[in-house]
């Protein structure tokens, strides 16, 4: 089965982030990011939560970074004219997502 964008997008925005509980989101992320054919190096910052550093195993050229967590409260998400909303959606789940 092929998950679309969309799709993807609207699982990521169903896992509760905020600041503090970011522990299943990165979780999950990893996991997007190794079946990409990625390296993911945790970084431990405390207890439950840690910088993820994504490579390709090479010198990079670029660096994209980001941070992963959202404001709360976390919020339904919902798609209404082909727009999809839900807390992280633009900052930063779906930046995330265009940078893969």
């Amino acid at each position: 089965m092929v998950t679309t964008i969309r799709d993807t997008l609207m699982q990521w925005l169903e896992i509760d982030s905020v600041t503090g509980g970011e522990a299943r989101f990165l979780e999950v992320l990893q996991r997007h990011f190794e079946d990409l054919g990625f390296e993911c190096q945790r970084q431990t910052v405390e207890a439950n939560r840690w910088n993820l550093l994504v490579t390709r195993g090479a010198t990079p050229r670029f660096v994209y970074s980001t941070h992963v967590d959202t404001v709360p409260p976390h919020l339904p998400v919902r798609e209404e004219d082909g727009i999809v909303y839900g807390r992280g959606a633009c900052d930063t789940k779906g930046g995330i997502l265009a940078m893969s």
